[in-house]
């Protein structure tokens, strides 16, 4: 099972689902549904921003979110 926080979540989906501006509600759409949340997290523009931001040294909060990602990339 995932454990994402509410700031994962929302990072997730500013990142995946740039079609769309209703974060709040695509959040709760897929806050419980393991398998929407495991295809976000293989999303190729999730990589690329996470490698972006952590080029330009952006803060710990994004190092975390690294590390989970990572975390969840060897399990997958």
């Amino acid at each position: 099972m995932l454990h994402l926080t509410e700031s994962d979540l929302r990072f997730l989906v500013e990142t995946v689902a740039t079609s769309r501006r209703d974060y709040d509600h695509i959040v709760d759409l897929v806050r419980d549904k393991e398998d929407l949340l495991e295809v976000m997290l293989e999303d190729p523009k999730l990589t690329e921003r996470i490698l972006r931001e952590d080029n330009g040294n952006r803060s710990s909060e994004r190092s975390l979110k690294n590390s989970l990602w990572l975390g969840w990339r060897s399990t997958a």
